[in-house]
Parts: structure tokens; sequence; C-alpha cells
């Protein structure tokens, strides 16, 4: 069945926001959150879910794709080099059969295809545009929820789609984002939280929850303690991207992460983060009208545009 994108304007997202399925989403949303509290990344881990393996190994090949898809001679402009639209087009070529290879152990594979597809296509940003935001990595999370209604793994196994299947895909998306210089989508510039994501600080916040006395708020400011809490806590390891890519004090170039290390407590920061992924997200128009929705994740309510169209 094909996908649609059913939310196209401000009646229909508030109908999207009052409906079964955002409330399964957030719901989802607040699961993985929690399942990572107080948790650390392991230093190395081997997934308990072959699914979770197999998503790893995927976005393995991903970014080997981007190290054999040679960016074009830079063009006028600062963003958006045209060979991501050939690494785009092996994506579209490919994720038929990565889906399949997936859901093998779903009772109706084939049946549920269409939609996990385009949610993975939507989760490295616009071909089009040659941009990337958090809408992007919603269709990712959206991707994630897809596999977990058709049974594919368990609750049990929301830390490490948080710790390592997520990461996996961060890593993906930031050397796309650089490789082909991916322009932000609906960033709001110096006063947003990142050009490009959120769902690092978010869950990377619940890891820290409780860890007040070894890690204050305030060790963002410390390069140096940046990178020793880096590999453990993605929160931190997001901190670290920032300062190797911008120029310039922290303080002047993320001034609302900076204002965030003033709060007293890792709880109060993802408390705040939580409603201001929902506000600045999900409640936003320009992110959801993107959004399709089928059979596995379905809204009825809207305008059917097919998720292929713009």
């Amino acid at each position: 069945m094909e996908s649609f994108r059913r939310v196209c304007n401000r009646t229909e997202l508030e109908a999207f926001l009052a409906s079964d399925t955002f409330r399964d989403i957030w719901k989802f949303v607040e699961t993985l959150n929690r399942s990572v509290q107080g948790r650390p990344r392991p230093a190395s881990a081997t997934p308990q879910s072959p699914v979770s393996a197999k998503i790893i190994a995927m976005m393995e090949a991903f970014g080997r794709w981007a190290t054999e898809i040679e960016p074009l001679p830079a063009e006028t402009g600062r963003f958006g080099n045209r060979a991501f639209r050939s690494w785009y087009a092996r994506l579209q070529q490919q994720a038929p059969a990565l889906v399949l290879d997936l859901v093998f152990a779903s009772e109706t594979p084939e049946h549920y295809a269409p939609d996990l597809q385009a949610y993975l296509m939507g989760a490295f940003g616009d071909s089009t545009r040659i941009d990337y935001g958090t809408g992007h990595e919603a269709s990712f999370l959206l991707f994630l929820l897809g596999l977990y209604r058709l049974g594919l793994f368990g609750e049990d196994a929301f830390p490490e789609l948080v710790l390592l299947v997520f990461p996996s895909y961060l890593t993906v998306t930031r050397c796309l984002q650089q490789r082909y210089m991916l322009e932000p989508a609906g960033s709001h510039g110096v006063w947003g939280l990142d050009d490009y994501a959120f769902l690092p600080f978010l869950w990377g916040s619940s890891q820290l929850c409780g860890k007040e006395a070894e890690i204050s708020p305030l060790a963002v400011r410390s390069r140096e303690l940046v990178e020793q809490h880096a590999p453990q806590y993605l929160y931190f390891e997001a901190i670290r991207f920032i300062l190797e890519t911008k120029k310039g004090p922290f303080y002047e170039h993320s001034p609302t992460l900076y204002d965030i290390s003033n709060l007293e407590s890792w709880t109060r920061i993802n408390a705040g983060l939580l409603r201001m992924y929902r506000a600045e997200v999900w409640s936003k128009l320009p992110v959801v009208q993107h959004i399709p929705f089928g059979e596995l994740i379905p809204f009825r309510g809207g305008t059917s545009t097919p998720a292929g169209k713009p």
C-alpha cells in the first residue's frame, strides 16, 4: 500500500497532534528516553537483537557509499553538493531489498515494506533541496517504530536502539552533512538547539540523569571534559561534533546549549528538552507535512498526497 502525506495545514496538524497515532509516536519517544536513563554507552558491545545488528551493518554500508561517491567540484554557494543526489539514488535503488532483508521475520513483510522504505528514504535528507534536518531524523524514529510494531524487537532492545543503533545512524548523517555540505533544513540559526539534530541531546541528557555529582551540566563548557565524556554520552558526543565543525566560542555559535548548561540538573534539562522536542519538531507544520502515513503508522485525517511527490 502506498504511503501518503496527510498533514497539509494547521487544522490537519492539530488533528494529528490529538490523534492516537501521535500518542503512540510520543509514547515511543518517551519510552526510548526512559530506557537509557542513567546509562552510559558501553565501551564495546554487540547488539543482542539481530535486527539491531542488521541496521548497524546497513548504516556502515551507507557510510561506505559516501566514501565511494566523491563530491563534485564546488559551485557557487556554501551548501548543497550535487553528488548527494548520486548517493541518494543508490539508497532509492537499494532500499527495497534492504527493507525486505530486515523484516524477513515478519509474517507479511512485503505488505509493510513500502511504508518502511518511505521512512528509511526520508531519514537521510532531501535529494532535491540537498538538505537535512530534524524532520529527517524524525523519519528514522518512525522507521524504528515501524520495526517495533512488526514485532521485530521488544522493549528490552530499546537501550541498544538508543545507544548502538541510533549512533550508527548519526555517524552516517554527520558524514553526509560534511561530505556533501547538506543545508540545515528548518534551522533556527544561532538560536536553535542544533542545525541538524535533536534526539542526541534529548536521549543524551537522559543518560546523564542522576549523575550531577560526577558530571555537572556546566561540563559542556570545558573542551577537555567534552572529549572525556563523549565516548559514553550522546549529549557530549553531539557537543563535540559541534565544536569540531563550528568556529568561535561555544557561547556565540550555540547560545541555547550554553544557556541550558546553567540548569542545576540533567533531569530538569531532559524534561525541558522533551517539551522542546514536541513543540519545535512535532508541532511544526514544515516538519510534519513531509511525514508519510500508511498502514504501519496510520493517520486518516487530512489531504492525501503520495509520499514520493512534493
